[in-house]
């Protein structure tokens, strides 16, 4: 009798980290496309399917992604299309609408796609506004250099725990144990700072004068308009250098 063949620990663990990668991609992509119905992402159709009698405008590029289905003729049954559409079918699957190089369209499921296809879906929805990209960043500094401890599995690599307090997060530029904040809510609490400013500080950063002003609320709103004008790293950089 046959014993099954089993696999080496080392590829366990590669993918546990892979399928990880691929679950949260997915999550990713079907929350975007739940807010919508209908995503076009090779033309501008939004919360319809593109129809080939009204095409529409299309987009400057699209995600090409490699998708492996068995019953495709091809080799290892793999092959590389243009996604047209991201949608949900009738039984509330996440499909794709791929175009082949001889111009068929064909649906597929997500899972069929590879996972540097579905990252590069990823990427595309956050290049046009479809999902916010909202990293983390220290709450102290506002940097992008933090890192977090996390637990494995020392034989299958797969995470166990995450961080959940201070001493379990650090930040490169501070050189110390912090917490960490999403970009979008420490914005919120920047833009509280800037709305509570007093307005020396105000004029220091836009170069304007207060007494140009015929009073303190005109001043407040030129300096907003020049505020809004910023980058994030800007506003973060005005934000940390004022403590």
């Amino acid at each position: 009798m046959s014993k099954a063949k089993q696999q080496p620990i080392l590829i366990v663990g590669f993918q546990c980290r892979l399928d990880t990668i691929r679950e949260e991609a997915v999550a990713t992509i079907m929350n975007a496309v739940a807010e919508h119905k209908v995503i076009g992402t090779f033309y501008q159709n939004l919360g319809e399917h593109y129809r080939l009698d009204n095409e529409g405008k299309e987009y400057d590029s699209s995600p090409a992604v490699v998708t492996h289905n068995d019953s495709f003729g091809t080799y290892g049954g793999y092959k590389a299309a243009t996604v047209y559409e991201l949608f949900f079918d009738k039984q509330s699957r996440l499909r794709c609408t791929l175009n082949g190089e001889a111009g068929e369209d064909f649906d597929e499921p997500i899972e069929h796609i590879q996972t540097e296809g579905l990252l590069r879906i990823v990427e595309w929805l956050v290049e046009h506004g479809f999902v916010a990209d909202d990293p983390w960043r220290c709450e102290a500094c506002g940097s992008l250099a933090v890192q977090a401890k996390i637990w494995v599995d020392a034989n299958t690599h797969k995470i166990m725990t995450s961080a959940q307090n201070r001493s379990e997060h650090y930040c490169s530029d501070c050189c110390a144990n912090v917490y960490l904040i999403r970009q979008s809510e420490l914005l919120r609490n920047i833009r509280r700072w800037f709305d509570t400013a007093p307005a020396h500080a105000l004029a220091y950063l836009s170069g304007y004068r207060p007494e140009d002003y015929a009073d303190e609320t005109l001043f407040r709103g030129a300096c907003l308009e020049y505020w809004e004008t910023l980058s994030i790293n800007k506003k973060i950089t005005v934000w940390d250098e004022s403590k």
